[in-house]
């Protein structure tokens, strides 16, 4: 089993502190395919987040097409995929997301986690786990999946996607509104 040493050892305070820095970390990849991450962004956030979140070994095996260095393609191209690889995790993620919103979505999300490896137990709580060669959504969704575990009642009561910036949101005054306090003026946008 592949899963982060010190999320084991107690190297966080608790499931919370875990849970906090698994949601800072998938919204950042997720904002960032939104306003047009590229192979560097995507690699500094595999190698840095990610990667101390999750496994001790053998963490992060990219699939030959986007594995960085390895690639004959012309730049344009990798680009293109990488781009298309974030934007499919992202739609894929706020699926998810959407379907956290209810009780039933959490229950059912859990459950799947668990049998797919998503998550592993580990002293305190649940941490995420990585895989070689797992999906950039998968990676994700390890990292939402200990978040939603830990606390599924941030996404049955104050989760939404705002209608301006399509970005998640965990607001419970804002999400009656529809948008985050960043767009409730209206004049600002992403």
């Amino acid at each position: 089993m592949f899963v982060r040493d010190a999320a084991l050892s107690g190297d966080w305070d608790s499931g919370y502190e875990l849970a906090n820095a698994c949601r800072r970390a998938y919204l950042r990849l997720v904002t960032g395919a939104y306003v047009g991450w590229g192979k560097l962004e995507l690699a500094e956030w595999l190698t840095g987040p990610y990667r101390e979140l999750t496994v001790a070994e053998e963490w992060l095996e990219a699939p030959p097409s986007l594995a960085i260095g390895n690639d004959t393609a012309p730049a344009s191209v990798l680009d293109a995929r990488v781009a298309n690889v974030l934007q499919a995790m992202r739609t894929d993620v706020l699926v998810v997301m959407n379907e956290l919103m209810t009780p039933e979505g959490v229950s059912a999300f859990t459950k799947l986690a668990h049998d797919t490896g998503l998550v592993a137990v580990g002293g305190f709580s649940v941490v995420p786990r990585a895989r070689p060669r797992m999906t950039l959504v998968d990676r994700a969704l390890s990292l939402v999946a200990v978040d939603a575990i830990t606390r599924p009642e941030d996404y049955e009561h104050s989760l939404f996607l705002c209608e301006r910036c399509k970005q998640p949101v965990f607001d419970v005054a804002s999400r009656e509104r529809g948008v985050c306090r960043t767009h409730v003026s209206g004049i600002n946008s992403l």
